[in-house]
């Protein structure tokens, strides 16, 4: 990963529909996770600390230890993010392996063999 967007609020990037938090005139998580697969562990950890401060104040969640809290979403964002990074890779080399038998079907076609 790296910190090209470790600097970026969440609120300087989103151009959805997505109604913006009033408080600290934020954006949704899930607006900024469609931007860029390129995340610093800073960045991240913001995004769960924003993610879980949110869901307390809405009184959708409770918690007595909001810093294991923050550091298990946290966690489990980055492991997300890994995962979506290699199911990625897969899918490219996929996709390469595609484009070379699709350029050897047309050489094939136009009789360049």
């Amino acid at each position: 990963m790296t910190k090209q967007m470790a600097n970026k609020r969440p609120s300087d990037s989103c151009n959805c529909s997505a109604p913006k938090s009033r408080s600290a005139n934020l954006t949704p998580p899930w607006c900024i996770l469609k931007e860029s697969d390129d995340f610093s562990r800073d960045y991240v950890g913001y995004l769960a600390r924003q993610t879980v401060k949110h869901l307390v104040d809405a009184k959708v969640i409770g918690t007595a230890k909001a810093t294991v809290l923050n550091e298990r979403v946290t966690a489990a964002m980055i492991d997300e993010l890994a995962l979506e990074d290699r199911i990625n890779d897969e899918v490219r080399v996929i996709l390469d392996a595609f484009q070379e038998d699709i350029a050897a079907d047309r050489r094939e076609l136009s009789g360049d063999v």
